[in-house]
């Protein structure tokens, strides 16, 4: 699996913890919104795109990121989380990430 398709597990309740596959690229839009129970993911170094919505709705409130995640979607985390980057500041502030993000949030560079 490479890519996880838009609103794959919307609401999907039964949801706690997800480990994602080693090969997966790019997380589609609104992919685990409104999974009210999820609280931990785990993100492949292999990522690079995370779409618009992803964790609106969830009990995420902290996220580990490699340095090839180059694109974060709009409204992705909507309230007060942790990004834990394994990059540099320059890396980070180079791709924009924060740029589409709301809410209240911390990036913590590796």
């Amino acid at each position: 699996v490479s890519y996880i398709s838009d609103r794959a597990f919307l609401g999907c309740n039964n949801l706690t913890s997800i480990t994602l596959p080693d090969e997966l690229n790019s997380i589609g839009n609104a992919v685990f919104a409104y999974c009210s129970n999820l609280q931990t993911i785990s993100f492949p170094d292999s990522l690079t795109s995370i779409g618009d919505d992803i964790f609106i709705g969830t009990s995420i409130t902290s996220i580990d990121i490699s340095t090839n995640v180059t694109y974060i979607g709009y409204n992705s985390f909507v309230d007060e989380f942790t990004i834990n980057y394994a990059g540099t500041q320059t890396q980070w502030d180079e791709n924009e990430l924060e740029t589409n993000i709301s809410g209240n949030f911390i990036v913590i560079v590796l």
